[in-house]
């Protein structure tokens, strides 16, 4: 992509003028655009274009990926074994591999527009009990020793034109100011004392930030009614194919250096999100618009975290209890016309990495490939129809853990000891059960299968077929009978200490140690 600074383009433009004189004028219309060679097709794009690959090479890089989903459908259905499973898609994952660094090499990028950037930057002290509100939809947060916070701007305008650039870049501006929890969260003022509103105040990450005074810091100028526009930007092939998309043509990234404080507030993000080495708690509510192409990590926080609305792609190295829900978080459906008719569809589903939390580990997703490593705390993950993969590799602490799914899949390894003196339960009530050979080598008590129905409470009547393991598996969890303890786990009730595996509708799988 071409990339402009601004204060050259504004010296060369005084050169211009200049030399060439009053007649000199800019040109008004949009110049053409680059084209593709012949029928290439689209790769990967971001805001300003899109990369392109020759037909031949798309085509194999799409069947590859059809073939590795497949096969992880026939691993999870048990249609074949664990084992053959695992080297087939290595073979296909290194395949996949080469394939992508041969992309990587021929593709071609077909710019729609030009980006210009900017900068701008401000600071302010920051005291050990503070609080920071941070309104922006693309954010990175680094933590340091200094004892202020210090906010850098990155800038970019989209043009086709070259027109207007100095007035949107000013019109991108960092507003700071005082602010409380009335002014900005009164709604949620003594919201925990009425049951009506339950689910909105557990749901509400800011709780430390209200009866309280912060400074509240937001990107302006980037909504439509702060002068912010669309344009439009075609990437295509010299046969007319490709995409139009419609982008904003003011973007902004804010960089915010902050010191050890009482707790850092972030509202959007959407458009991307970092935190690294923050000495605070963390509190993100994602809001605003979306880039469906970028990434959300979090690592190195020292403090506890909670997000709403956002799907962490990775969560590593923090020491507090950590909560992510994302029941709500949007994908970028598409809607495809051919031979099948009109179809809307969501795209493959993205990759989580949530590991090394000293501290309990909550997660709500619809849908997500999501790998748990080391937890410390309570672990208490629902991913109703995604891939949850649980690397439990160290003894796990006396909680009642649970992992549930509704019809995803579950794959389970142990390290030896992991369980200690906890029970195990696997069941489901419609999915296969698979204890795959070797797993459960040096956790003691010995493995036994069963199936029961259940009816507790207000629940419906429910059959439940699995395993149960472990040293206390059939010495009864103090008095919690095992049809009790199913419906608890299922809806998230207190239980004994112990290990609750359920998946409704897809499998479960107890694999032995391993990556």
């Amino acid at each position: 992509m071409r990339r402009h600074d601004a204060l050259a383009l504004a010296l060369l433009g005084m050169a211009c003028a200049l030399a060439c004189g009053p007649s000199a004028r800019a040109d008004d219309a949009a110049k053409p655009r680059p084209r593709a060679p012949g029928d290439a097709q689209i790769i990967g794009s971001d805001r300003a274009g899109a990369y392109f690959v020759s037909r031949g090479l798309k085509e194999r890089y799409d069947r590859l990926l059809g073939q590795l989903e497949a096969l992880r459908r026939d691993i999870a259905g048990a249609r074949i074994s664990a084992a053959e499973g695992r080297g087939r898609v290595d073979e296909l994952s290194k395949e996949l591999e080469g394939l992508r660094g041969e992309i990587e090499r021929s593709r071609v990028y077909v710019a729609g527009a030009d980006i210009y950037e900017g900068k701008a930057t401000a600071a302010f002290p920051m005291a050990a009990d503070d609080l920071l509100l941070i309104d922006a939809p693309n954010v990175e947060i680094r933590g340091w020793d200094k004892p202020e916070a210090r906010c850098i701007v990155e800038k970019s305008v989209l043009s086709r034109d070259g027109k207007g650039i100095d007035e949107d870049l000013a019109g991108i501006r960092l507003e700071r100011r005082a602010a409380s929890g009335k002014e900005v969260f009164g709604f949620y003022i003594g919201l925990a004392d009425k049951p009506q509103f339950k689910v909105e105040w557990e749901g509400f990450p800011f709780k430390e930030f209200l009866g309280r005074e912060f400074v509240h810091v937001r990107l302006a100028g980037l909504r439509g009614d702060e002068g912010n526009g669309q344009i439009t930007v075609e990437a295509k092939n010299e046969q007319g194919a490709g995409q139009v998309s419609g982008q904003w043509r003011r973007q902004a990234r804010l960089i915010v250096y902050v010191p050890r404080c009482r707790a850092v507030g972030v509202r959007g993000g959407l458009a991307g999100f970092r935190a690294k080495g923050v000495h605070a708690a963390l509190r993100i509510a994602g809001e605003g618009d979306r880039d469906y192409d970028t990434s959300y990590e979090i690592s190195q926080l020292d403090g506890p975290l909670t997000v709403d609305n956002m799907a962490i792609g990775r969560v590593e190295g923090v020491r507090g209890d950590v909560s992510v829900s994302a029941t709500g978080f949007a994908e970028n459906v598409s809607t495809t016309h051919d031979g099948r008719g009109i179809t809307s569809e969501v795209p493959p589903m993205r990759e989580l990495s949530y590991r090394d939390i000293d501290g309990g580990l909550r997660v709500r997703l619809v849908r997500g490939d999501l790998t748990v490593g080391r937890v410390s705390g309570r672990i208490d993950v629902e991913n109703d129809f995604g891939r949850t993969t649980w690397l439990a590799t160290s003894p796990l602490g006396k909680h009642d853990h649970r992992i549930v799914s509704q019809a995803g899949e579950v794959e389970v390894r142990l390290d030896p000891h992991a369980l200690g003196d906890l029970p195990l339960a696997c069941y489901s009530e419609c999915g296969p059960v698979q204890l795959a050979e070797g797993a459960m080598k040096g956790q003691g008590g010995g493995v036994h299968f069963q199936s029961f129905t259940a009816a507790a409470g207000e629940d419906p009547r429910r059959a439940w077929h699995g395993l149960a393991a472990g040293r206390a598996a059939f010495a009864g969890i103090n008095s919690m009978s095992a049809i009790d303890r199913v419906s608890a786990a299922l809806h998230g009730r207190p239980r004994e200490p112990g290990v609750d595996v359920l998946n409704r509708g897809g499998p479960i799988r107890l694999l032995p140690p391993g990556p």
